[in-house]
């Protein structure tokens, strides 16, 4: 489910260089002033930003990125190419030109004013020509191509979301030190097996999280992120752990989580993605930018083998860190089980040493099944096959049901070999009834309570005796892996039930209560 939309930054720029078909480079150089010659060369104290396009970098060969007074520029072939285009040169109208299927774009050496599909668009900074590259305004250049440009202040990276390629992967993220708003987003990149990556570690820990249901998400060009601005908090929730040492990723799979609001209640067809690429419903399509479907060249695995896959591409090699958290929200908490278990069985050498599950979705339909090799298997049983397994290996389990959209979703099987936790957020207003926000938010809640105490837990044997502090701490990221064990080792129906500090986003001065019974 989509919870943030990020905005891109109106005042960025990128450059680009151009493929030239009638005639060379230094006829246009001696042709064309290059325009502001001030802009074209970095700071010699500060290094060259990088341009990233679905979360992996650029390599320019020859000219590189520039950053001139907040524009960032980089050479036109590199980044047309990358986006799909044909590039062509009119000498004579000094004109460029760049074509793919359903976009056409026009631009002159030294006019701000440019075409996209024949309609007049307004550049920050004109094309100019330096050292025979012309180099032309980002900000332009995403908007012609329908994608989404960030940029992130703290790594001086241009980050570019192309929705008409499938994207899908770890990407592990900086942290964000200041609360800027949307002009300086937080820096990221994916996780690409055999080359370096400037936010992961092998040597450190890592915390992942798992997005869920994403409908509407591809056209808006939202993603969702780790800010928390409710209940009293505004933060990034994950800087307490980059503080800390840890590396920090999101699992993004939105252009196949992206069904549309008609097909989100309940995600069916989602969900069959993640078990099934041979499903009748929809089979693996994906969106892209414009709204529709790709239903051709389409995945030929499930959403959870692609997860495992990528999952053992990073802990299966040359990964030493002390130890991997994985936090799946909503039908992300299915897909985390789903994909560890997937993970398992084909022989994961590292399995994660906590599972977080805040409010895990399972289609509750009757027919929630889904084939896999000749019979059908339900998928909340498949969930609980994998919390019995990483149960067997020693991994803590965690589970926190927020909303009523967790309750009609729930598993049984997967909270029976989980510490189990009834979770409230009513500081997100309609008297506690804004369920959508109360299944998605207490994620960065949780993963802000790594900077706070651990709640308290107490206990009355009935409901005419006064509370009594037992000593113990309940669930929370700051909770050793070792406490939440003992709840999941403990008596079949004990569970913590939520009874302090629900209307602050803190769990610092939360309470649980230890119950006995069927929740």
């Amino acid at each position: 489910m989509k919870l943030f939309n990020i905005k891109s930054v109106a005042t960025l720029g990128l450059a680009c260089g151009v493929l030239f078909t009638s005639c060379n480079k230094e006829s246009i150089t001696e042709e064309v002033a290059p325009q502001s010659t001030t802009r074209t060369t970095n700071d010699k104290n500060t290094p060259a930003p990088r341009v990233l396009v679905n979360g992996v970098p650029l390599v320019f060969s020859g000219a590189q990125p520039v950053n001139n007074a907040g524009n960032v520029m980089v050479p036109m072939s590199t980044i047309f190419q990358r986006l799909g285009y044909a590039v062509s040169w009119n000498q004579t109208a000094q004109k460029v030109t760049a074509t793919k299927t359903g976009s056409t774009v026009e631009l002159w050496i030294g006019n701000t004013i440019a075409k996209v599909n024949g309609a007049n668009v307004s550049m920050n900074v004109a094309p100019y020509v330096t050292n025979g590259v012309t180099m032309v305004h980002s900000r332009f250049v995403a908007d012609g191509a329908n994608c989404r440009t960030d940029w992130d202040q703290e790594s001086q990276s241009v980050q570019i979301y192309y929705y008409d390629e499938l994207d899908y992967g770890f990407y592990f993220f900086d942290s964000e030190p200041g609360t800027e708003g949307d002009w300086d987003e937080v820096g990221c990149q994916k996780f690409v097996q055999g080359q370096s990556n400037r936010f992961f570690d092998p040597t450190k820990p890592t915390i992942i999280y798992v997005h869920g249901n994403a409908p509407g998400s591809v056209v808006s060009k939202s993603r969702e992120g780790f800010k928390i601005d409710q209940g009293g908090l505004n933060v990034h929730s994950h800087n307490v752990w980059k503080s800390q040492g840890w590396n920090v990723a999101i699992f993004y799979w939105i252009q196949l989580a992206d069904e549309g609001l008609w097909s989100s209640t309940p995600p069916a067809s989602v969900e069959a993605k993640i078990y099934d690429s041979n499903n009748t419903q929809v089979g693996m399509r994906w969106r892209k930018a414009d709204g529709n479907f790709v239903t051709n060249n389409m995945p030929a695995w499930s959403v959870r083998s692609l997860f495992a896959s990528k999952y053992m591409e990073i802990f299966n090699s040359t990964y030493t860190g002390a130890e991997i958290r994985v936090v799946g929200n909503s039908l992300g908490g299915n897909l985390t089980m789903a994909g560890l278990l997937s993970a398992y069985n084909q022989g994961a050498t590292r399995l994660p040493s906590r599972v977080t599950l805040m409010d895990p979705f399972w289609t509750p339909l009757a027919d929630n099944t889904v084939f896999i090799g000749n019979g059908q298997v339900r998928t909340d049983q498949l969930g609980g096959l994998c919390a019995e397994t990483l149960n067997a290996n020693g991994t803590a389990i965690e589970y926190f049901r927020t909303s009523l959209l967790g309750n009609l979703g729930s598993s049984e099987r997967v909270a029976r070999s989980s510490a189990f936790t009834h979770f409230g957020a009513d500081f997100l207003g309609s008297f506690g009834l804004n369920h959508p926000a109360k299944h998605t938010v207490p994620v960065r809640q949780y993963l802000q309570s790594r900077a706070q105490t651990s709640p308290i837990e107490i206990f009355r044997p009935n409901a005419w005796t006064a509370w009594t502090v037992t000593g113990q701490v309940t669930a929370s990221a700051a909770t050793s892996n070792a406490r939440i064990r003992q709840m999941m080792n403990g008596a079949i129906d004990v569970y913590w039930n939520h009874i302090d500090g629900r209307s602050t986003a803190t769990l610092a001065d939360d309470r649980y209560e230890l119950r006995n019974g069927i929740w």
